[in-house]
């Protein structure tokens, strides 16, 4: 099953590229706002429109719940019930406004979730060149695949689980313009050809790493205690790519008081 699903995820992660490069290019693209204010772009609309459609082809039947189909208001929550706990979540676009400040963070989301529980589940982040994917009962893995702007192996550090902060962002500011031709190098039998296995590590509570959104405010300590240790380090980043880097092990906790939606943590 994920191996149909590659090729979907891998055609609109190229699709976004080819418009990021368009903004860092210093061309303007069209924003419009939905009803909860959060922005949506063609980059958004057009990755999704490649997921969906194929979706039903790899699970028949299967309800397809995309974010920007979703927000013109077509899916009730007896329609999702009539699915019998087996449909797809789909953020085609995760980390909009990280697309329009060009800072690289955002994702290519698609999970499947079956008797309320995540199934199986892809997630790309274009620009930095990097996929992870997972599924119950088959391990979980991290792989580097160029979607148009290179792979990005600086945002890991030596220890393979990546760098922070300022340092992270720092090394993102090189210009990309004009790489996007390289995006054909990239085929989906490589994401299995250099794919690592990953796991979440076991917290140490003297020496908590914490994540928090790159959008949403900054780090409250009196959360702190619900977890009960000592955070050494916080970092910010946006999109999905929080719940990678705690997958693949480099830090510990999520910490977020704010809403979110289904898409966004399947």
């Amino acid at each position: 099953m994920l191996d149909s699903l590659f090729p979907v995820v891998h055609a609109a992660s190229t699709n976004v590229c080819r418009h990021y490069a368009r903004l860092l290019g210093g061309e303007t693209l069209s924003v419009a706002r939905k009803e909860n204010r959060t922005p949506v772009t063609i980059a958004d609309r057009e990755a999704e429109a490649l997921i969906l459609p194929v979706l039903g082809d790899i699970v028949p039947h299967a309800l397809a719940v995309g974010e920007e189909l979703a927000a013109t208001g077509v899916f009730s929550s007896r329609r999702v019930a009539a699915a019998k706990g087996c449909y797809w979540l789909v953020d085609a676009l995760d980390g909009t406004k990280e697309f329009l400040n060009r800072t690289d963070e955002f994702t290519v989301n698609v999970g499947l979730v079956l008797d309320g529980r995540p199934f199986l589940g892809v997630v790309s982040a274009p620009a930095l060149g990097l996929v992870w994917w997972g599924a119950r009962g088959g391990g979980a893995f991290r792989s580097f695949c160029d979607f148009g702007f290179g792979v990005d192996e600086t945002w890991y550090g030596e220890s393979g689980h990546g760098k922070s902060g300022h340092d992270r962002r720092d090394a993102q500011k090189s210009s990309r313009v004009g790489k996007i031709s390289t995006a054909e190098k990239c085929s989906v039998a490589q994401w299995r050809a250099r794919a690592k296995p990953i796991r979440a590590r076991k917290p140490s509570l003297e020496k908590l790493t914490v994540l928090q959104s790159a959008r949403h405010g900054r780090f409250d300590a009196d959360k702190v205690p619900l977890v009960g240790g000592k955070v050494e380090h916080v970092d910010s980043m946006g999109s999905s790519l929080k719940f990678c880097r705690i997958a693949e092990g480099g830090a510990d906790l999520y910490l977020r008081s704010r809403p979110t939606c289904e898409w966004d943590t399947a």
